[in-house]
């Protein structure tokens, strides 16, 4: 769980490069909000693992996700994002419903970015 969170954040960082980088006001706004809520959903995920599970140690994010382009940059979490629901306890539905959440703000940036920028 600590390398899900630790990606987590990777991808926020990701998120916010590429919010500064872009040209288009669309995309910026898009990440903007993108980058804004993973870091209060990674926060509340690491909190609620943590009130089950312990205290994680986690590590400072590694860049696993690409910040030259936002749609593959989304493509590319939207994806991993999925993979990931394979490391929960399927009993944890209240660690799943948090990943959803997770998920669906992915695809909503998603959608954003290759549709509205």
């Amino acid at each position: 769980m600590e390398q899900l969170i630790s990606q987590l954040f990777a991808a926020r960082d990701a998120a916010h490069i590429l919010h500064l980088r872009t040209r288009s006001f669309a995309a910026h706004m898009a990440l903007g909000e993108l980058y804004d809520a993973l870091v209060d959903l990674a926060d509340a995920l690491a909190e609620n693992i943590q009130g089950k599970y312990g205290l994680l140690d986690i590590q400072h994010p590694t860049q696993m996700f690409s910040d030259t382009d936002a749609v593959i940059f989304v493509r590319d979490l939207a994806a991993w994002a999925e993979m990931q629901r394979g490391v929960f306890n399927p009993a944890d539905t209240h660690l799943l419903n948090d990943w959803d959440n997770v998920i669906s703000t992915v695809y909503k940036a998603k959608y954003k970015l290759e549709n509205l920028a």
